[in-house]
């Protein structure tokens, strides 16, 4: 009786390991995350008008709980176009480029349906936008993005049972048509994303990285038919912390 209490103990160990690892990963949409009302992995805009926004959402799962007091949270994205070189449109939130002010972050994530880990809190989200101006050693069609949130609030924590908000993106239509109108916003676009770090606010435990998609990692705009074949898997970056990423700032 006594191993068969075992045997049965460690089975319902084990189902739950399983279960805890088939709930953790990373999600990319539009619109929502992935758990909510309308969540999209392509984005269509016929270029007519010079209103409206597209917003990007990047969400995660992790269903191992711990008391994991969370201080920040840090979002990779790889974005790569279907020409030779980024459009104009997607020129984005760098001084001196066609639409650098077309790309915001989101302070308040009530439009999501997923769990906000700040509890409505005032969170200070932040992105870097980089492209081959930046960075040399980029292609000519790819730009990434870098984008942290962190509290000032020692009491949040993850939530095991749902699927927590880690960024959102506002990508307006501004210039698209008209006087001074950035060219490109019907070119095929594919956006990844790589991974979210997810840091502990007393640095007591490590930090989570998470890099398995777990509905859908990436999203496309006008179809995204990068090389004919849908949307890559980008080459992932050179693993940074956000410490290293504000240097690029200085």
């Amino acid at each position: 009786m006594r191993n068969l209490t075992r045997a049965v103990a460690l089975l319902g160990l084990l189902a739950l390991s399983r279960l805890s690892s088939a709930a953790e990963g990373i999600n990319l949409f539009w619109n929502d995350c992935g758990a909510g009302l309308r969540p999209a992995t392509n984005r269509e805009f016929a270029c007519d008008v010079n209103t409206g926004s597209n917003l990007l959402v990047a969400s995660f799962w992790y269903s191992t709980y711990v008391q994991y007091q969370l201080g920040s949270m840090t979002v990779d994205i790889d974005l790569q176009s279907a020409g030779a070189t980024l459009p104009a449109w997607w020129g984005l939130a760098q001084t001196g480029m066609c639409r650098s002010s077309c790309l915001t972050p989101v302070r308040d994530l009530s439009p999501v349906s997923c769990v906000d880990p700040w509890l409505g809190y005032d969170a200070h989200p932040v992105f870097l936008y980089q492209t081959t101006r930046d960075n040399p050693s980029m292609p000519p069609n790819r730009a990434h993005i870098y984008a942290n949130t962190a509290t000032h609030h020692s009491e949040m924590f993850l939530d095991p049972n749902g699927e927590n908000v880690a960024f959102a993106l506002r990508l307006n239509n501004s210039l698209t048509i008209g006087s001074g109108a950035c060219e490109g916003c019907s070119v095929p676009v594919c956006l990844v994303l790589n991974s979210i770090t997810l840091a502990n606010y007393w640095h007591e435990y490590p930090s989570i990285y998470l890099t398995a998609p777990f509905e859908n990692n990436y999203v496309t705009w006008q179809g995204g038919a990068i090389g004919g074949a849908g949307c890559p898997g980008a080459t992932p970056t050179l693993n940074r912390t956000w410490g290293q990423i504000k240097t690029l700032y200085r």
